[in-house]
């Protein structure tokens, strides 16, 4: 019953973000629609690629964010608020509880800050003040669950997070990271 009640969720989004909102979802990908927010910004776009699975929580926090996903890429349980642009590329394994931020989400000034609550039941977010920088994954990578990747940073071709960790810079292609902040463990044997 729970499945069905499910599929019918994710119908009726489907074709109110398909009439309002900038999707392009290949007919071999499964998008859990249900589980996205638009919040009404204007162009906002969210891309799948094909044979790709998508069930994550997924915030479209301002106008023109962008959310583009690859092709044969499975993200399931994460959780991303996108002001900018978060791309993730082909053959990307994301796990459960990771989150990703493309931005601070508040200004580091205090005095700007004290706005943000009242701000909030406006349904208003003063965003001059706040960094923003895309996230860019590569292809073959993999995130393990509950990690967290913060804004302006690149995980490079066949690299590996491991679970739980806080990734705060760009990595080096085909390696191991994992800790908090996140180093290097060691590079990887892709041959």
């Amino acid at each position: 019953m729970i499945n069905l009640i499910y599929s019918y969720l994710n119908f009726y989004f489907k074709i109110k973000f398909e009439r309002n909102f900038n999707i392009i979802i290949s007919k071999t990908s499964i998008v859990h629609f249900w589980k996205i927010r638009f919040n009404k910004f204007k162009n906002s776009k969210l891309k799948v690629g094909e044979g790709s699975y998508v069930s994550s929580d997924i915030n479209f926090e301002k106008d023109n964010a962008q959310l583009i996903v690859g092709d044969n890429t499975f993200i399931s349980g994460a959780k991303f608020s996108i002001a900018n642009y978060i791309y993730v590329g082909d053959i990307v394994q994301i796990a459960f509880g990771t989150l990703f931020f493309d931005h601070n989400s508040h200004s580091l000034n205090s005095k700007l800050r004290r706005n943000d609550l009242q701000n909030r039941f406006k349904n208003y977010k003063e965003w001059n003040d706040v960094i923003i920088q895309e996230i860019n994954i590569e292809s073959d990578v993999w995130i393990g669950a509950n990690s967290i990747i913060l804004k302006g940073i690149t995980i490079k071709k066949g690299s590996v997070i491991a679970a739980g960790s806080v990734l705060t810079k760009s990595t080096e292609p085909y390696c191991l990271y994992g800790g908090n902040p996140a180093k290097l463990i060691k590079k990887l044997n892709c041959d």
